[in-house]
């Protein structure tokens, strides 16, 4: 479709979403394989909607805009904006606390 932004996932990304699944399948590969849809779809629209995402909290309390997140069921999809693409940075389970591990990654220049 014309004016989609392409998806570049980030290796950390892709890594961080194949331990999800596989963690997942232990117990129910039918559940992982679901998960994995249902993040996929998400991600994609945001090809189409770059802004759809929120600011991620953690780092808008430092007034740090640059980074938007999308969460799906329990887990967050951290991406950037660019003018041809959304690179999508990191998928993290949002059921741990991710502040310090969001501001590590951005001083050491992962994000």
């Amino acid at each position: 479709m014309s004016g989609d932004r392409r998806i570049v996932w980030s290796d950390a990304a892709e890594s961080m979403l194949d331990e999800i699944v596989a963690s997942i399948a232990e117990d129910s590969p039918k559940s992982a394989m679901a998960v994995l849809s249902r993040i996929r779809a998400h991600v994609d629209g945001l090809g189409r909607s770059p802004q759809g995402g929120r600011y991620v909290p953690e780092l808008l309390e430092f007034g740090i805009r640059a980074y938007r997140e999308v969460v799906v069921k329990s887990w967050r999809v951290v991406y950037r904006a660019s003018e041809d693409a959304v690179h999508i940075l990191v998928v993290i389970d949002g059921r741990r606390n991710v502040s310090d591990y969001l501001l590590r990654e951005l001083y050491r220049g992962n994000l």
